[in-house]
């Protein structure tokens, strides 16, 4: 084992790149901020869809953690797999069109409702690029 993988496994179970150069400048920061913006509007907006009936409430509660487990998974697998093998994954780029596809036909449903699961989506999954970035930033030697 090199010792960049022996880094790499005392850090975390997850590859990441050998250091967080790999990300522009301000790249943590701005992945926090908007995460949390983005979560704290999609907790504003299912609070709002509270008044507008209790299935779409319910609906609205349920989807949007849903969407931002999605988030979380797609970031950090499609990073991992990225990282490991050199490319992208086939079926997870299969899977995203699926999920873009499902995002579509919730826009056309309900307009409230997609921007409530694609701020969940979007605020986890910027979440999930903070960690990795924060992960890579442990690997950069001393003194760089």
């Amino acid at each position: 084992m090199s010792g960049a993988s022996a880094t790499l496994s005392s850090v975390t179970e997850t590859p990441v790149p050998r250091d967080d150069r790999m990300w522009p400048n301000g790249a943590y920061p701005f992945s926090i901020a908007f995460g949390v913006l983005f979560i704290g509007v999609s907790i504003g907006l299912v609070v709002a869809a509270a008044g507008r009936g209790a299935g779409l409430f319910v609906l609205t509660l349920a989807a949007t953690p849903v969407a931002g487990a999605i988030g979380w998974m797609y970031m950090t697998l499609g990073q991992r797999y990225r990282l490991r093998r050199g490319r992208f994954d086939g079926k997870l780029l299969a899977a995203e069109l699926v999920s873009a596809g499902a995002g579509l036909a919730i826009f056309l449903a309900d307009r409230q409702l997609a921007f409530t699961v694609l701020c969940g989506f979007l605020g986890v999954g910027m979440l999930a690029n903070a960690r990795m970035v924060r992960l890579a930033r442990a690997n950069r030697p001393a003194g760089e």
